[in-house]
């Protein structure tokens, strides 16, 4: 959990520097950009190489998607601006954005 927090305060604060807007106080249940058949395609994939899975994949998304929520709209922000290559669905999909460009701001 800390990781996790750390790295969303981290690419909030890269967000700010760079003037990219996300909601500061998302709520648990609103869009990401992982999808939860994305999801289960990774948990079938982790089975199927009999990887040890939670029972309750339900949950599971629950809590994904729950904390990814926080970092979503940083992370695809930052992977709009620097176009990073497509992979398979860990791609942080890049956001619909037109216009974005460098805002840089004085301290």
């Amino acid at each position: 959990m800390l990781m996790i927090h750390t790295g969303t305060l981290s690419l909030r604060r890269v967000c700010d520097f760079f003037g990219f807007q996300y909601d500061p106080d998302a709520a648990p249940t609103d869009p990401i950009g992982i999808t939860r058949a994305d999801f289960d395609e990774v948990a079938d994939l982790f089975i199927g190489v009999g990887m040890p899975v939670v029972t309750d994949l339900d949950q599971a998304w629950r809590d994904f998607a729950g904390w990814r929520v926080n970092y979503d709209v940083p992370l695809r922000s930052l992977a709009t601006f620097i176009d990073p290559p497509v992979v398979p669905w860990a791609t942080d999909r890049p956001l619909d954005i037109e216009g974005l460009r460098l805002v840089r701001r004085r301290r």
